[in-house]
């Protein structure tokens, strides 16, 4: 039976469903959990802390009978995974299940409420893996190796249509701040230095305090996905920090390709990926900042489409079975 016979399902949150849109495939997307208020998410958290035997089912936005029709089901990353997980296998005992990591380990949430990283360690474990039977795959080349995962490289979506006021700066960097802030500011200063102009703004995380010198640096405002890439398109240039112990790039790399921007990473593990290409992508603490300002001025070369295919939804999709 070939992926184009397979009835596939994926379940994630409410904007992951525009990531697929565009497929050949034609997968069917359920919206894991259902809307709440904040007292609803405090019920939903309480009920998990208690141990509350299938909390999962009461919030699920879906109809748990619609499971058993699928040959392929795709969980997105997502809260209460081991709940998650049973709730699946308890409907359908006969789909090829993968659970799908969009993060690397070292991000995931821990807090007094709520701890991603002790759910993670619980379904990675040989006992978990076997009675569920499920793969759980990663974008990130060091947690496969940590914890026994298998690789697919993540993807993300090119939109058909971008709104752009024209280049106003030379490097752009929009995210949550991740304890990033501290590079950033360093790499300011240097583009200073360099006569580079920059926008960088960070969303500040509430459960740190900022000085006030880092008010210029600091924005509450998130922008919807397809406003973050119209701000990108005001630059030439943008910019990529992966967190420590990331190995493998984010999505502001595809970004880059399928726009047609330069790029500026500190991610040394770009260099094994296909759409490589040195007069495209300057590797920070490889590639002298004496050479920035030339690499930023000429032109983006050119990439083959085939070789930024599979970062795409449908290339992705066919990674699981390729492997």
């Amino acid at each position: 039976m070939s992926i184009l016979d397979k009835k596939i399902l994926i379940i994630g949150n409410d904007s992951g469903k525009r990531l697929i849109q565009e497929s050949i495939y034609h997968p069917d997307y359920f919206l894991d959990y259902k809307p709440l208020s904040k007292l609803g998410r405090g019920i939903r958290r309480l009920w998990h802390i208690l141990g509350v035997p299938k909390f999962c089912n009461n919030f699920v936005s879906f109809s748990v009978e619609d499971l058993a029709k699928y040959d392929v089901i795709i969980l997105f990353q997502c809260m209460y995974a081991a709940d998650m997980i049973q709730l699946i296998r308890q409907y359908n005992s006969h789909a090829r299940l993968i659970y799908w990591l969009w993060n690397s380990y070292k991000g995931f949430t821990v807090s007094p409420l709520y701890n991603d990283k002790k759910i993670f360690n619980e379904i990675c474990s040989k006992q978990f893996r076997r009675k569920f039977d499920f793969e759980i795959w990663s974008f990130d080349h060091m947690d496969c190796k940590r914890f026994n995962l298998k690789f697919n490289n993540t993807f993300c979506v090119k939109l058909k249509r971008v709104k752009s006021r024209g280049v106003l700066y030379d490097v752009m960097f929009f995210g949550i701040d991740k304890g990033r802030l501290h590079v950033l500011k360093e790499l300011a200063k240097t583009f200073q230095e360099y006569g580079i102009s920059y926008d960088i703004k960070v969303i500040p995380d509430k459960r740190k305090s900022y000085p006030k010198e880092d008010n210029l640096y600091l924005s509450k405002l998130f922008l919807p996905y397809p406003k973050f890439v119209e701000k990108e398109m005001e630059s030439r240039c943008l910019l990529e920090i992966v967190q420590n112990g990331q190995a493998d790039i984010t999505w502001r790399a595809m970004e880059a390709q399928f726009y047609e921007k330069k790029l500026i990473t500190n991610c040394t593990g770009i260099k094994q990926y296909p759409f490589y290409n040195p007069h495209n992508i300057f590797i920070l603490g490889e590639d002298s900042f004496d050479n920035l300002a030339s690499f930023i001025s000429t032109p983006y070369e050119k990439l083959n489409p085939n070789l930024i295919r599979k970062f795409q939804f449908d290339g992705w999709l066919e990674n699981f079975f390729d492997n």
